[in-house]
């Protein structure tokens, strides 16, 4: 005696989001490497994607401070006095 197995249907993967629409280069990067990291799928529920984001964001901050800095505008960001 077989047992008829219910014939498979192929799982809906859900679609990678996409990045938002205000990330600068940095973010971007950290996009794509963090969501194209994900495997075949996974998904990410809201609260995941919103703290993802908001380091996204915090990456594109980092770079454009490092740019000031770079840039010798960075003095204003430096508290002077007991060392």
């Amino acid at each position: 005696m077989t047992m008829a197995t219910a014939p498979s249907i192929p799982a809906k993967i859900a679609p990678r989001p996409n990045p938002p629409d205000d990330l600068q280069a940095s973010g971007r990067e950290l996009w794509a490497t963090i969501i194209g990291d994900l495997a075949e799928g996974w998904e990410l529920d809201a609260r995941e994607l919103h703290l993802l984001r908001r380091a996204f964001r915090c990456a594109d901050e980092i770079a454009a401070l490092e740019v000031s800095i770079d840039r010798g505008e960075g003095r204003g960001h430096a508290v002077r006095g007991a060392a």
